[in-house]
């Protein structure tokens, strides 16, 4: 099941150094820095599906064996999935693990309000 593979895959994330990540972190991002290679085992990719073909819409975070957590605004209603151990979202390079998410598993926090995003 999907909470099987989440649950793996922490265990993944735990054994290859769950932690900070191994690049050095600076204080600001600025025209940002490609990230070593599989150095934030708990980002993903949520994706979307349209006409077939699934599309990156937002990053999240692994935060426990079952869950991820993204931004309210990431979410509507459409079909998703989440991939783990994507580096490049161009080329197929074998580490990545995708999980379809079912409509029933996405939870949206109460009180977002999509119809005022700066109200947080």
């Amino acid at each position: 099941t999907m909470l099987r593979l989440l649950s793996s895959l922490l265990l993944v994330a735990v054994a290859s150094g769950y932690g900070p990540p191994s690049s050095r972190l600076s204080g600001r991002v600025v025209n940002g820095e490609d990230a070593v290679p599989y150095s934030w085992p708990w980002q993903v990719s949520l994706q979307y599906e349209k006409s077939g073909s699934f599309y990156h819409t937002c990053g999240g975070s692994l935060i426990a064996p079952d869950w991820v957590v993204t931004a309210g605004h990431c979410i509507s209603s459409r079909t998703y999935q989440v991939v783990l151990g994507e580096y490049d979202r161009a080329v197929k390079e074998g580490p990545e693990q995708v999980i379809p998410i079912n409509s029933g598993d996405l939870f949206v926090h109460p009180l977002w309000n999509p119809k005022c995003v700066a109200c947080g």
